[in-house]
């Protein structure tokens, strides 16, 4: 004799129809055994004591719930819980893997596990859903989806981290290790912003525009930063380091440092200490200025020293000898001490021009 089993239905409420079927058929086939118990028919009934032994169903009501057990002889297990307000549904087997789903009115969860403790899980409410898989060692991944916005993340067993997140307008990378260093990217529709840091707090930071373009480094309270635009560039450092040719129009450097060939001024200047310049006027002539010492005016036919004019070039020259002009492989600085023009040829004393 085969006792009738239950099926499982396309829905809860029609798996719970079959079970209370199979109860009825159950009970029929039991009632007939009875009414006809004779010794024929009691190796039947030995063998539906036998099913009964191994197999096991089971149906509680009160006036909160309705449970509902279905078990067999090697442990495996399905169980189903009608309350009010959720519906509780719960499956094992022998080796300990499980899997439920819990629904009430404003959520479904659903979990599986096995007996290494690998775990999946999915929620899912009205306005999210969030999905979840871990390992026994702690890894995992995570994703989370609402109306407005995407979120994955992954971590593994030591705490390092990467997550993505996703907007109508931006999308956002982010990465970090055990020590706290980091790495993060975020994209928007008028910005790129690029931005590291490590376990000392030293950082990094890139961002674009459509019209500027700016990058910044900190370490040890130290900063400097690289600003750009289509008109200018900023750079503000502790020190600036220029390797090989550089060329530079109009240069100026602020604060009495140097100044040469600014638009619309009718000399240039270079300043080398506070009171110390050399100047090029408008009539072609150049102009050394010191704080100890009188000025030298050097024209085109003509020395100016203090004011006080020297005849022209010839009458230094005969003074001098070939040296006013230096030759090739020769060098001449002239200095101006105690009101008369010294002049030194490679780097030694040649003579001195005194003025009335």
């Amino acid at each position: 004799m085969n006792l009738p089993k239950p099926e499982l239905g396309t829905s809860d409420k029609e798996t719970i129809n079959n079970l209370f079927d199979t109860v009825l058929k159950l009970r029929k086939e039991l009632e007939y055994v009875l009414a006809h118990l004779d010794e024929k028919n009691m190796p039947m009934i030995n063998g539906i004591v036998g099913d009964i032994k191994s197999n096991h169903t089971a149906i509680e009501q009160t006036d909160t719930q309705i449970s509902l057990l279905a078990t067999d002889l090697t442990g495996a297990k399905a169980q189903l819980i009608i309350q009010a307000g959720a519906i509780t549904s719960l499956v094992t087997d022998v080796s300990g893997a499980k899997t439920s789903i819990i629904q009430n009115a404003t959520q479904i969860s659903a979990v599986a596990s096995d007996l290494a403790g690998a775990k999946t899980s999915i929620t899912q409410s009205a306005t999210q859903i969030a999905s979840v898989a871990s390992d026994l060692a702690g890894a995992k991944t995570q994703i989370i989806q609402s109306a407005t916005q995407i979120s994955l993340l992954v971590t593994d067993v030591a705490g390092a981290k990467t997550s993505i997140t996703q907007q109508a307008g931006s999308i956002g990378v982010l990465a970090t290790d055990i020590n706290n260093a980091k790495a993060q990217l975020l994209v928007q529709a008028d910005q790129i912003s690029l931005m590291t840091t490590n376990i000392n707090g030293n950082a990094a930071q890139i961002s674009i525009q459509a019209g500027q373009i700016s990058s910044k480094v900190s370490a040890n309270g130290i900063l400097s930063a690289i600003n750009q635009s289509a008109e200018v560039i900023s750079i503000d450092a502790e020190r600036i380091n220029l390797s090989g040719v550089t060329v530079m129009t109009g240069l100026s450097i602020v604060n009495g440092i140097l100044r040469v060939g600014q638009t619309g001024e009718s000399t240039s200047e270079i300043r080398l200490t506070q009171g110390q310049s050399i100047q090029g006027s408008s009539d072609g002539a150049m102009i050394i200025n010191t704080n100890n010492y009188k000025p030298l005016y050097i024209g085109a036919q003509f020395v100016e020293v203090n004011g006080s004019r020297l005849a022209t070039w010839s009458d230094v020259s005969s003074m001098i000898g070939d040296y006013v002009t230096a030759g090739a492989g020769q060098s001449l600085k002239l200095q101006i001490y105690n009101g008369s023009l010294e002049v030194y040829k490679d780097g030694s004393y040649f003579g001195t021009i005194g003025f009335s």
